[in-house]
C-alpha cells in the first residue's frame, strides 16, 4: 500500500518512535538489530527488488552483523508476520503475504523453497533506518533530532494544553512571574522550550541506551 502525503511523513514519524529507543518493532533487542539491518540493505540501492526475488542467502547476508545473521529463520518469520516481508514458495503461483492470511500455507519455517522480496511497509521501515544510521554523522544526527523534534514538541503541545485547560491559573501566574522577575519575553521562553526540550530528552535517550548496552 502507498502512502501520500501527509500520511507516509505521519506514518515515518510512527515508525521513528517505534525504533528510537533501539528496540524497534519487536520488544526482542537481539532479534530487532538482524531485522533492522536486512530492512535497511533492502532499502538502500541497488536492493530493491521489488521486480526480483531474493533467495535465502541473500537474505541471509542482507540480514548479517560481524559475519553472524542469528536466526535467520526466526528473523525472516518476524519480518514476514509484520508485513515487510513477501513470500514465493515454489510450485504456488502467487507471491504470500500475511495481508492475504496465507499463513496456513507456510511451512513451519523458511528455507531454501522460499524466496523473498520486501514489501512496501518493509522498505518505509528501511528508509527510517538508512536515514537515522546515516554514514555521515552530521545527517545521521540531524535527521533523529529533525523527528524527535516534531515528536516532542507535539507532546509538549499536548501537555501545554492540559494543563492551560485545568490549571489555567498556574499557567498565569508563572507567566507573570517568569516575565516580571527575569525581563524574559514569554514568546523567547516558549521558544527556548521547543528547541530545548528535544534535545533534553534525546541525551536522555542515548544515556538510558548505553547504560543498557553496558549491562
Amino acid at each position: 500500500m502507498n502512502y501520500s502525503f501527509p500520511s507516509r511523513f505521519l506514518k515515518k514519524l510512527d515508525i521513528y518512535q517505534q525504533i528510537r529507543w533501539g528496540q524497534g518493532i519487536s520488544k526482542y533487542k537481539d532479534s530487532w538489530k538482524y531485522e533492522s539491518r536486512f530492512l535497511q540493505v533492502a532499502y538502500e540501492s541497488p536492493h530493491q527488488h521489488l521486480d526480483g526475488l531474493v533467495v535465502v542467502n541473500d537474505c541471509k547476508s542482507w540480514m548479517s552483523i560481524d559475519g553472524s545473521c542469528g536466526n535467520y529463520q526466526l528473523i525472516l518469520g518476524n519480518l514476514y508476520f509484520r508485513g515487510y516481508l513477501e513470500a514465493y514458495q515454489n510450485g504456488n503461483k502467487k507471491f504470500l503475504t500475511r495481508d492475504n492470511n496465507d499463513m496456513l500455507i507456510l511451512d513451519a519455517a523458511f528455507d531454501e523453497k522460499y524466496r523473498f522480496r520486501p514489501s512496501y511497509s518493509g522498505l518505509l521501515v528501511g528508509e527510517i533506518i538508512s536515514e537515522v544510521n546515516n554514514k555521515n554523522c552530521f545527517v545521521k544526527y540531524l535527521n533523529r533530532y529533525k523527528y524527535s523534534l516534531i515528536i516532542d514538541d507535539s507532546w509538549l503541545i499536548i501537555i501545554g494544553g492540559i494543563l492551560m485547560t485545568f490549571t489555567p491559573d498556574l499557567i498565569d501566574k508563572f507567566r507573570l512571574i517568569t516575565i516580571s522577575s527575569f525581563k524574559i519575553d514569554y514568546i523567547f521562553i516558549t521558544l527556548l522550550l521547543f528547541l530545548f526540550w528535544p534535545l533534553f530528552t534525546y541525551i536522555f535517550r542515548s544515556f538510558i541506551l548505553n547504560l543498557e548496552k553496558n549491562h
